[in-house]
């Protein structure tokens, strides 16, 4: 009976220990403004980059415009995201996951 108790243990420890480092199958990025002038985004960027975070510019056609993404990441699992958007927030920056 001891035996049996033991391996079960043993069982969900090992589960939880893969779960645990299995990785998210999607990068995750926190989008902090869209904007229609590279110029606007760009200011975006640099008052980000003034607040100690990384950003990046990516361009995006939407409806025959095109769009100025100015977003942080990748990030591995959506809970490292949600701590930057969280962040964002406190610091009184709009953002999305």
């Amino acid at each position: 009976m001891l035996l049996d108790d033991h391996s079960r243990q043993q069982s969900r420890l090992r589960s939880r220990t893969a779960k645990a480092q299995q990785t998210d199958a999607f990068q995750y990025f926190v989008q902090a403004g869209a904007f229609v002038s590279s110029a606007d985004a760009e200011g975006q960027r640099a008052k980000l980059a003034l607040g100690g975070y990384d950003p990046v510019i990516s361009q995006r056609e939407q409806e025959g415009k095109i769009i100025y993404r100015v977003r942080l990441g990748p990030f591995d699992s959506k809970s490292q995201a949600e701590q930057i958007q969280t962040q964002l927030k406190t610091n009184k920056f709009e953002s999305a996951l």
